[in-house]
């Protein structure tokens, strides 16, 4: 299987929901490609323009330039590190059940195909738009997963702000220190985005309707 230690955390959290849902079923979901170097990606593409590289398409790695949920923009292939060092995208192959059966089960863990020709191709995310998982969900539970996201944003006075997203609550914790925090929980909370101080109102849109307790500012989260 292909390594997955720079694919982002939340890919990587709904595929192993994927891989869990699939072995009920009795089927088999595996990688076939996660994280490609630029080097890698150009020389795909330079096959491909050269008809030597029988695939329907190969993504330009000079292309793309969509802007991002966090405020950087799409560079390339989305199996190519991003702006946050991640790549975001994983082809998959399957086995015990069709490309249809596969593709309806990936949605419900937040995985969709998003290049039409190619039914091995997932993203969780694309462009501006983070995908529902429904799936992510504690075994007969009927809750979701406590989940937890962190923001960072610097500000003008040279604080710190960094958000923390629960699942349900968002909570504005000055100065914080990701690596002891992280440290103390285990390493398991994904850092989504670093923000410029110009760049905080477009953090606070998505906070989940809580007032930021530094600006007072309410906004509304789009789940992920």
């Amino acid at each position: 299987m292909a390594d997955l230690k720079q694919s982002h955390p939340q890919l990587v959290l709904r595929y192993r929901r994927l891989e869990e849902l699939c072995r009920a079923r009795g089927w088999r979901v595996g990688v076939t490609s996660s994280t490609r170097s630029r080097a890698v990606q150009e020389d795909l593409y330079r096959r491909w323009l050269a008809g030597t590289y029988k695939v329907p398409a190969v993504a330009n790695p000079n292309g793309n330039g969509h802007l991002s949920p966090w405020g950087w923009r799409w560079r390339g292939s989305y199996h190519m590190p991003q702006g946050d060092g991640f790549s975001h995208a994983l082809d998959l192959n399957r086995s015990g059940c069709t490309w249809a059966q596969l593709e309806e089960l990936a949605r419900s863990c937040g995985l969709r195909r998003t290049v039409s020709n190619e039914p091995w191709h997932y993203q969780w995310v694309n462009r501006a738009t983070i995908f529902e998982a429904p799936a992510l969900v504690t075994p007969g539970g009927g809750k979701r997963r406590h989940t937890m996201f962190i923001w960072t944003c610097d500000q003008n006075d040279g604080r710190q702000v960094a958000y923390l997203w629960t699942g349900r609550h968002v909570i504005s914790l000055h100065s914080l220190d990701l690596i002891a925090w992280n440290a103390t929980v285990g390493g398991h909370i994904p850092h989504l985005g670093h923000l410029p101080e110009s760049s905080h109102n477009l953090l606070l849109s998505r906070l989940a309707g809580h007032p930021d307790p530094h600006t007072k500012a309410i906004g509304t989260w789009g789940h992920a």
